[in-house]
């Protein structure tokens, strides 16, 4: 594919994304193994007594750690959500500090 079609394919990609705010990743070479026990980790994470998720909290102001998020508008009843963020790449960014212990097979 030539520069010019890989520049117009991925700004027609972003803009779709932009959108529609979905997106789904395919053959990226990431194991199906893997990505199902990420899925497990996470669902043990939300599982455990809020104490123990509250050990890695978001700062104030912070994106990284376990919080909630919630949508309010006059229109709709709250919408609230229990979250975990944190950043994996580039791996210099990655602070441990927001990463779980348990699952012990979280990190």
């Amino acid at each position: 594919m030539r520069s010019s079609s890989k520049l117009h394919y991925t700004t027609c990609l972003l803009q779709l994304i932009n959108k529609t705010n979905v997106a789904q990743l395919v053959n990226h070479g990431v194991p199906a193994e893997l990505m199902q026990k990420v899925k497990e980790d996470t669902a043990e994470f939300f599982k455990l007594p809020l104490a123990e998720k509250q050990a890695v909290s978001q700062s104030p102001n912070g994106l990284e750690g376990y919080g909630q998020v919630f949508v309010a508008s006059e229109e709709q009843k709250l919408d609230w959500a229990d979250m975990l963020t944190f950043f994996t790449q580039p791996e210099a960014n990655r602070n441990m500090r927001f990463w779980p212990a348990n699952p012990p097979t979280f990190r």
